[in-house]
This record gives C-alpha cells, sequence and structure tokens, in this order.
C-alpha cells in the first residue's frame, strides 16, 4: 500500500501549527506568545514524526521515525 495509511492526518496538525495565532483572543486565561510559539514549534516536531509513521506504515519509508520521535519525547541518545 503506498500513500497515507491515515488519510495523511500529519498534514492538518502542520496546518494547525500554521493557523495557530500567537495572540489569543482572550486576555485572562491564554497563553504568552512565547509559549504559543513554543507549542507551535512542538507540533511543528509533531507533524514531522508522524509523517514519518504514516510513510513506514503506508511501506514508503522513512528512515527518521526513530529520531524524529525521540526528538518530540525530549528523548536524548547515550
Amino acid at each position: 500500500m503506498s500513500g497515507g495509511s491515515y488519510n495523511y492526518a500529519y498534514f492538518r496538525i502542520e496546518e494547525l501549527s500554521d493557523e495557530i495565532r500567537l495572540q489569543g483572543g482572550c486576555k485572562d486565561f491564554c497563553a504568552s506568545a512565547e509559549l504559543r510559539q513554543q507549542f507551535k514549534d512542538h507540533l511543528c516536531l509533531v507533524a514531522k514524526a508522524c509523517r514519518a509513521i504514516e510513510w513506514n506504515d503506508s511501506f514508503d519509508g522513512d528512515r527518521e521515525e526513530v529520531e524524529l520521535i525521540k526528538k518530540c519525547l525530549g528523548i536524548k541518545d547515550e
């Protein structure tokens, strides 16, 4: 099988990371622009890992899956 085992769900995560505004619509409980930016960056990493997983599960192959997942989870090789 080639293509999106998960209907290219990683692409929607990429879109979401692009769409999140740094300035929230509320004053009292929204995260700071800096915290939102860090979250957007994290979503980018998650999307890359999801893409690698999807490609591997579709038998297209992505050699970076393990590295990308570890990066998302903050796991460092010793």
